[in-house]
């Protein structure tokens, strides 16, 4: 029985080791089996213990939102569905903390409301697996990609995306908005956090299934997330509409006879945007804005 549930604790082989040996240490000089069960589910306990503080060491997605000025974005998420999907890639670990969709969710407006009303909000953790803190000079990007729209041509670039980031506690939160995906519920969705600007660069589709995944060959961090949302609130009308307008705020680029873009990372550009004034714990502070505007 003590073999049995020994094997069954979710702890790396190196952890397991140190169990045991500490297990064994213990019975020196001890007689009884129930002792040896006793000292095994003691340790269960602080495997668990620690997988929970793991779990929990990043700001809710709502926190997030409330620590960077945007309480009725807060609210929008509170009492959501917390996702927690993680992806590393040296020296990076990126994890999604939550996704919403919906009309006038945030405190701060975007001029791609007036286009499209319905907007998508995603809030991630960004820190380094080293320990140390993350900059907001690390180059790094963030962004939705969908099922069968090549990054090429549809990206958070496209879809009226904007995004603020803020450092807390070492760890860089990111708030990235566009217009809503959630219309096409029933794909695959992704989000891309990679060293770079246009997403192209570094993830390619696959023609005839849709999927996305990154380049082997990009020598760059080019993590992918994968997520879903809710498939019932699919439309294929309305994501039709979202391909449109993707298509026209591109179209200027295009030069390719199948309608393919035969630019580079240099279409775009990420500028700051008009700072706005944020209310924290500590006052009154300034927050930079990011925009993604066509070069």
């Amino acid at each position: 029985m003590y073999r049995e549930l020994f094997d069954k604790i979710n702890a790396s082989d190196e952890l397991k080791a140190k169990i045991e040996e500490r297990i064994d240490a213990s019975m020196k000089n001890k007689k009884g089996f129930s002792l040896k069960i006793t000292l095994l589910a003691a340790c269960l306990v602080l495997v668990l213990s620690v997988g929970a503080v793991a779990a929990y060491r990043y700001l809710t997605a709502g926190q997030a939102a409330r620590e960077m000025g945007d309480k009725k974005l807060a609210i929008s998420f509170d009492g959501g569905e917390e996702m927690n999907i993680t992806a590393e890639e040296s020296p990076y670990r990126a994890t999604l903390l939550g996704v919403c969709s919906g009309e006038n969710l945030s405190d701060f407006g975007s001029s791609d409301e007036e286009i499209a009303p319905e907007r998508t909000y995603a809030v991630l953790a960004i820190e380094r697996t080293d320990g140390t803190e993350v900059s907001l000079d690390d180059g790094l990007m963030v962004s939705p990609l969908v099922q069968g729209l090549d990054p090429m041509r549809f990206s958070v670039f496209s879809m009226g995306g904007s995004s603020t980031r803020r450092v807390i506690d070492g760890t860089m939160y990111w708030i990235v908005e566009c217009d809503s995906i959630e219309c096409l519920a029933d794909r695959q969705m992704y989000m891309a956090v990679y060293d770079g600007l246009a997403p192209n660069t570094a993830y390619s589709m696959d023609a005839e299934t849709g999927e996305i995944s990154p380049k082997a060959e990009y020598d760059k961090v080019n993590m992918l997330l994968k997520f879903r949302l809710d498939p019932s609130k699919a439309d294929p009308d309305k994501a039709q509409a979202l391909i449109d307008r993707a298509g026209e705020r591109v179209e200027g680029n295009d030069s390719g006879e199948d309608g393919d873009s035969g630019g580079d990372a240099g279409e775009f550009r990420l500028v700051v945007g008009d700072p706005r004034m944020v209310v924290t714990d500590g006052g009154v502070e300034e927050e930079k804005v990011y925009i993604i505007e066509e070069k």
